[in-house]
């Protein structure tokens, strides 16, 4: 499964810094931002070495450990080398998720930004 989605941001490219913002969301922030998201956490502190997250898509509750890949100011990428899935709460599957975000070069304001994700493979 693959999916990639584009959003403006009502700021200028150059006055958002990506990895910040992730590195500096609350778990309360972070629950606001998507009816299926129940918490978050931050790995390695101002280490920047991943992030944990547990949340709900179409009826699956999914815990994901990512470790992080890249953090700049204008591109993140974390991997997820095991996340942990529950379908109807119940049926437990583990997967390897590929997660990018990006704010893309063009418009200053509003700043698109683009975010990604993969599921790689089935882990055993």
């Amino acid at each position: 499964m693959e999916f990639t989605h584009t959003v403006p941001l009502p700021v200028a490219r150059d006055a958002f810094n990506l990895a910040d913002w992730i590195f500096t969301m609350t778990d309360d922030e972070y629950r606001a931002c998507a009816e299926g998201h129940h918490a978050m956490g931050i790995i390695g502190g101002e280490n920047r070495l991943g992030v944990v997250n547990v949340e709900q898509i179409a009826g699956t509750l999914i815990i994901q450990h990512y470790a992080t890949r890249l953090a700049q100011p204008d591109h993140v990428t974390f991997v997820s080398e095991v996340s942990e899935g529950f379908m109807l709460h119940t049926v437990p599957f583990k997967m390897k998720v590929h997660w990018d975000m990006q704010l893309l070069p063009g418009s200053d304001c509003p700043a698109p930004i683009e975010w990604s994700g993969q599921n790689v493979s089935a882990a055993s």
